[in-house]
């Protein structure tokens, strides 16, 4: 339940995925209300309900990744955690910045 199940993988069927995409679209249009604000054009929208499940996958993620940079640049350090190391492996996760 951590985790959207968006993508194409064994067990998951097209009507899984695309609820995932639904709730993934309801997460992504909250960032309106974040700063900085994200906002979503109307065109990019129908743009990814009318493509196939593969390019909404791979739009929705580029989306998130550019947004995830603005993040990290406009709260500087304060804004991101990192979770690991060097040696073993890490990632960059997004701090709520009140």
């Amino acid at each position: 339940n951590r985790t959207l199940k968006y993508k194409m993988r064994k067990g998951r069927n097209k009507e899984l995925r695309q609820r995932e995409l639904k709730r993934y679209l309801a997460y992504v249009k909250e960032l309106e209300n974040k700063s900085p604000p994200l906002s979503i054009d109307d065109k990019f929208l129908e743009d990814i309900k009318r493509g196939p499940q593969k390019r909404k996958e791979d739009l929705f993620d580029a989306l998130f990744c550019a947004y995830l940079a603005a993040w990290f640049y406009h709260h500087g350090e304060q804004g991101y955690e990192i979770v690991g190391d060097l040696k073993t492996g890490y990632i960059i996760l997004p701090r709520l910045v009140k």
